[in-house]
């Protein structure tokens, strides 16, 4: 009589484990397409913090390197000698779309330009520039301010173009890019 009470106590527990698992992989599935549907611009939404921390949560509470290879293949509907079946591949192409990098958007080197001369110590630096050609247009029997003057400007234009050109130079990524194929 105990074993049989014990027998329906791991039969319903197996059901609940189960059952759990069925609603996180059915809550995954659910996430994944609207990140895909974020991605694609179909919604509009931001991602605000918390979702953030919740998907890092997630994430660090990962258990798929736990698991045997015959389970993790279930998880994964794939087979690790045929691969994935074409079925299953074409609905992961209309659920996630294609696997592509995704294009990051280019901005002009001036308006990077604008960015540099316009930040905070940049314009300090101008002000100061100002502040010294001014004091030589009042008083110009010393050329002291006048230097200084003109030293800050082409200082604060030689760095803002430097950053401007590290920044607007290619990427790594970019580089990289270019040697890959664009769709796997």
């Amino acid at each position: 009589a105990t074993t049989e009470i014990y027998t329906e106590q791991i039969v319903g527990s197996v059901r609940c484990v189960q059952e759990t698992a069925n609603e996180a992989l059915n809550k995954k599935s659910k996430e994944r397409r609207k990140l895909h549907e974020q991605k694609k611009g179909k919604s509009k939404k931001k991602v605000n913090f918390n979702d953030a921390l919740n998907k890092a949560e997630k994430f660090r509470n990962m258990q798929e390197h736990k698991v045997s290879l015959d389970e993790l293949y279930d998880r994964l509907e794939t087979d690790p000698d045929r691969g994935l079946s074409q079925q299953v591949a074409n609905n992961r192409l209309k659920e996630f779309g294609e696997n592509v990098l995704t294009e990051k958007k280019i901005v002009p080197w001036y308006i990077e330009l604008l960015h540099e001369m316009t930040g905070f110590f940049s314009l300090l630096l101008f002000a100061g520039a100002i502040l010294c050609l001014i004091a030589y247009s009042l008083d110009d029997s010393d050329p002291s301010n006048l230097y200084l003057g003109v030293v800050l400007i082409v200082v604060n234009l030689f760095t803002g173009v430097v950053t401007c050109l590290l920044y607007t130079s290619p990427s790594p990524r970019d580089r990289q890019k270019s040697r890959m194929p664009s769709s796997a």
